[in-house]
């Protein structure tokens, strides 16, 4: 599995969310309306308000180089 070090969640667009983070469709859109609605997610934890992130999912991304 590559480290990706460039991706940051609060600001990568949909194509990113969706393609290089392989969060599908669904899951783009929410991290986006999410973001739209609250602002940049400032922890971690904030994430698991989204149905469909689970600790897995962030335990993914923290692990593949993501940021907030």
């Amino acid at each position: 599995m590559a480290t990706l070090t460039q991706v940051n969640l609060n600001t990568a667009d949909r194509e990113t969310l969706e393609g290089v983070l392989d969060l599908g469709p669904d899951l783009a859109d929410a991290v986006i309306n999410y973001r739209e609605l609250y602002g940049p997610f400032k922890t971690w934890d904030e994430l698991k308000s989204i149905e469909g992130i689970t600790e897995n999912v962030i335990y993914e991304l923290r692990n593949r180089g993501v940021t907030l």
